[in-house]
């Protein structure tokens, strides 16, 4: 009966322990200092695509389990040609080449997704191969720009 007892006090306090270890790790843990994807540029330098905790909250809960994503493919689409327009005039336009929908983890932060699309652009009507690009679109429409790595 005693060995019951000590094994009681000794899982006791080891939830005790993971429990103030896992608070203390949520608070110290910065979502927004990790980037959601990493991309490179052919000279090497790394850019990042950042998320806050806020921006993420600003989504619409969503998980695979209830059916299409709120930001449907077409819509994605259109979101990037409006964005890519506005920050590359000297595009034509861009043709995507890849889709990625992806899980923001963070301990604060449950069930928002986002997307990484992959896109190619197109210049003087032809596309400009070698020159991949990519961005991130969030379920809300709103499309995060990579920035020098943190």
């Amino acid at each position: 009966m005693a060995y019951l007892k000590f094994i009681a006090r000794l899982l006791w306090l080891v939830y005790v322990f993971c429990a103030t270890m896992q608070c203390a790790w949520a608070e110290s843990f910065n979502c927004s200092s990790i980037p959601l994807w990493v991309t490179k540029t052919e000279q090497g330098q790394q850019y990042g695509f950042y998320a806050t905790a806020e921006q993420m909250l600003k989504t619409e809960q969503w998980s695979p389990a209830l059916g299409a994503p709120p930001l449907a493919m077409d819509k994605i689409v259109a979101v990037l040609e409006k964005w890519s327009s506005s920050k590359y005039p000297e595009y034509d336009r861009v043709v995507v080449d890849g889709i990625s929908l992806r899980n923001y983890h963070c301990p604060d932060v449950s069930a928002r997704w986002y997307y990484i699309v992959d896109y190619i652009p197109v210049i003087d009507g032809g596309k400009k191969m070698g020159k991949y690009s990519s961005a991130v679109i969030l379920m809300d429409g709103s499309v995060l720009s990579a920035v020098p790595k943190k």
